[in-house]
């Protein structure tokens, strides 16, 4: 049962609006296109990975969010705020203002829109609106982070934008399960479903837990998954709700949005783990070291 005591800090989140999305694409002037390993790169000797320019070692690493360019405000804000209690300070990254390795030490691929179909060998829905434009901007950021070795974090549509671009398949919508998910943004926000973790998985380790209780925004899911990915949560029907890349230095994405759980502690352990990691990446590459993704993720 679903109490109706509305507690204080979640006012804050219920005026959030719904992402508004582009159907144009990402201008050729706004594309970021990765640079390509070389034999000397592929082989690790490489020189310096691209790390924060503004990076103080005595400051916050800078986490860059994926957002559409126009709307999702509150989610915005919403992670804004995880990411700065994690101890990071977040920039916004949009198909306008795509920005580029340099300028972050760790990435957050937010919620929003539908992932065009297309991209998954699905069909787009009649009169659905998609942003194409973000759905570019993050495609050549996830190439950047591969490049570059970026931790990254994918929410809701991030988490399945990752799994897209590696391969995978979603399920365009939830009508094939026989849970009544709820439609409306306030029932999203305070409805709890069981999420099961795997017990060697990042998600597992971080919240010292075999099951957590979480909401559910989304309409669609990872259906098939993409190359590399492993399921480190899912619930009692199937429905995957995190993922785990098996062999990038820290690539995960959870389905649910842990930026509206933030008064539980495994929701601000996520954007710690994130935080820990691009902090330890960048004062890594100063000092010459590596971090090490199990450790510092269970922090």
């Amino acid at each position: 049962m679903i109490s109706t005591t509305i507690p204080p800090w979640a006012w804050a989140y219920c005026s959030w609006c719904p992402a508004c999305s582009s159907i144009a694409k990402l201008p050729p002037e706004f594309r970021y296109a990765a640079p390509q390993a070389t034999d000397k790169a592929r082989s690790g000797r490489t020189g310096r990975p691209a790390t924060s320019r503004r990076y103080d070692a005595g400051g916050r690493p800078i986490i860059g969010v994926t957002k559409p360019d126009e709307g999702d405000w509150m989610a915005y804000h919403a992670m804004r705020f995880a990411i700065w209690l994690a101890g990071g300070k977040a920039t916004a990254i949009t198909s306008k203002a795509p920005r580029d390795p340099h300028s972050v030490d760790g990435l957050l691929f937010g919620g929003g829109s539908d992932v065009f179909p297309n991209r998954y060998g699905g069909a787009p829905k009649t009169g659905h609106r998609y942003d194409l434009a973000r759905d570019d901007m993050e495609a050549s950021w996830a190439q950047a982070a591969l490049e570059h070795d970026i931790p990254v974090l994918g929410v809701c549509r991030g988490k399945q934008m990752l799994n897209v671009l590696e391969g995978g398949t979603l399920y365009p919508d939830l009508s094939h399960h026989e849970e009544n998910y709820p439609t409306s943004f306030l029932r999203c926000i305070f409805y709890r479903k069981t999420v099961f973790l795997t017990p060697d998985g990042w998600l597992a380790r971080l919240s010292g837990r075999e099951q957590l209780a979480v909401n559910s925004i989304h309409t669609q899911a990872v259906k098939d998954l993409g190359a590399g990915f492993k399921v480190t949560g899912a619930e009692a029907n199937g429905l995957i709700q995190a993922i785990e890349h098996e062999t990038r230095s820290f690539c995960v994405g959870v389905q649910f949005h842990p930026e509206f759980l933030l008064h539980r502690a495994f929701a601000r352990r996520i954007f710690k783990s994130l935080v820990a990691v691009a902090r330890a990446r960048r004062l890594g590459f100063a000092q010459g070291t590596a971090g090490n993704k199990s450790q510092l993720a269970a922090e």
